[in-house]
């Protein structure tokens, strides 16, 4: 097993990791002006660094290289978007894999269970003969070294592309926009237009201060492709689970596809708190841009703000997020149906029971009525702190706390009790319709607490 001491280890590690990863990014970005040899000497950098102390030693070596405004950027510079997505999407892996290590440690799981609950790819990935805890801490320190160091690289492009844009756009645009407006300039009227939408986003301050509704109406491109990336993982997943653990389903033998489990798990575990915490993010989008801007009084003024507002928000969360969520529960709702039928055929006839056993219709049902009002509370959760937080910009940090990680710690442990508990034939079946039902209550009660507070804060 896998000890307290030293998942804290790990953690502290882990962080060092992020840290210095993160520091050698920077570096890496400001000393290459090609983006390409930048990214070859990052993968370098990942090869040369084995060992935590090794990227500590060198990363303290390379801020000691900095310039002070180089470290004024790593510090204070327009980065904790950056810091706070990975934190929260990859610090809580190491005591979530000991957790499932340790509950799991004995012996595969007996039923093939096909559940709508990202926690169940944890409950694959945590079981010790599959995908061992510490392959799967090599396999996460490796990638969150990957991910953050080329998060500290494209800081730097970033920061780079925007004061030549700023530049080119002040130089560029104004003259064109009076040529036109005189019949003078040689531009198409689509590039015109093109870059008078750019200027108009960019408001009167710059970069960052673009209308509240721009940033609601358009949500970024990349974000419906994390949700079918995370649908796409956690199924490809569990058929594969399901295929080996069937020996093929054909007269195959198992174990065929079994090497392609640990890294899709590792993506399945790691798209899902992302998919969490960028529903919260773009819940809240339109409250924290607008006091983030300034542009809070003149939304309050505005007639019918507070229906308009939450309607806006919950069609671009329904554009982003709907499919790739009913696809997921459609494609899980075959599997439950398909787990229960040959279930059921295994069974004498005097001893079968409907929506009895785990991985059944009734464990699928309660998941997915879960997993919706999980959605539903971070949103709820998130719109509410935006607007009456201190740090609206904390607030999908907030909502992602209450609303996925402190149930989620609660009812996994409560699974190991009644995983004890089982081992003296007492409620041993109930365990997961108990914590489902817990966790429904929890996401409910929730809900009513952010909506109450959020309509009594326009009133």
């Amino acid at each position: 097993g896998v000890e307290w001491l030293q998942v804290a280890l790990m953690t502290l590690a882990l962080l060092a990791t992020m840290v210095v990863s993160l520091v050698a990014g920077v570096f890496v970005g400001a000393v290459r002006e090609h983006e390409i040899r930048a990214m070859l000497r990052a993968a370098l950098f990942m090869l040369v660094l084995c060992a935590p102390f090794g990227w500590m030693a060198i990363g303290l070596r390379l801020v000691a290289e900095m310039d002070l405004n180089q470290r004024r950027e790593l510090a204070f510079g327009k980065i904790p978007r950056w810091w706070h997505h990975l934190l929260m999407t990859l610090l809580w892996l190491p005591l979530v894999g000991m957790m499932m290590t340790e509950m799991i440690h004995t012996e595969r799981m007996a039923p093939v269970a096909f559940t709508t609950s990202p926690a169940y790819l944890i409950f694959l990935a945590g079981q010790g003969d599959i995908v061992p805890f510490f392959i799967q801490l090599i396999a996460l320190f490796w990638l969150t070294f990957v991910l953050v160091e080329l998060a500290g690289i494209r800081l730097v492009a970033d920061l780079t592309a925007r004061k030549d844009e700023e530049a080119k756009l002040d130089s560029y645009v104004r003259p064109n926009v009076v040529e036109a407006s005189q019949g003078m300039t040689t531009l198409p009227p689509a590039t015109l237009q093109k870059l008078a939408t750019r200027r108009a986003r960019r408001g009167p301050g710059g970069v960052g201060t673009r209308s509240p509704i721009g940033w609601l109406l358009q949500p970024p491109a990349w974000m419906p492709r994390l949700a079918w990336a995370a649908v796409i993982a956690s199924t490809a997943s569990i058929l594969v689970f399901a295929f080996d653990y069937t020996g093929g389903g054909f007269g195959g033998s198992a174990g065929v596809l079994m090497p392609l489990l640990a890294p899709l798990l590792l993506f399945a575990v790691v798209m899902w708190p992302a998919v969490y915490f960028f529903v919260a993010w773009q819940a809240g989008r339109l409250f924290a841009e607008s006091r983030r801007s300034g542009s809070i009084e003149l939304l309050l003024v505005t007639p019918h703000f507070r229906e308009v507002a939450i309607r806006e928000q919950w069609r671009s969360l329904r554009s982003i997020f709907l499919k790739p969520g009913l696809v997921f529960i459609g494609l899980t709702l075959v599997g439950a149906l398909l787990g229960e039928f040959s279930h059921q055929l295994e069974l004498s006839p005097g001893n079968r029971m409907f929506m009895s056993r785990s991985g059944g219709l009734l464990d699928w049902l309660l998941d997915s009525i879960y997993l919706v009002l999980t959605f539903l509370a971070l949103a709820w959760f998130s719109m509410w702190r935006a607007w009456t937080g201190p740090r609206p910009a904390l607030a999908p940090l907030e909502a992602f706390l209450f609303a996925v990680v402190i149930p989620f710690v609660l009812l996994r442990l409560m699974d190991g009790l009644f995983l004890g508990l089982s081992m003296f034939g007492v409620a041993g079946g109930l365990g997961g319709v108990i914590s489902n039902l817990l966790g429904i209550a929890w996401s409910a009660v929730l809900i009513q607490i952010a909506r109450s507070r959020l309509n009594r804060s326009f009133s």
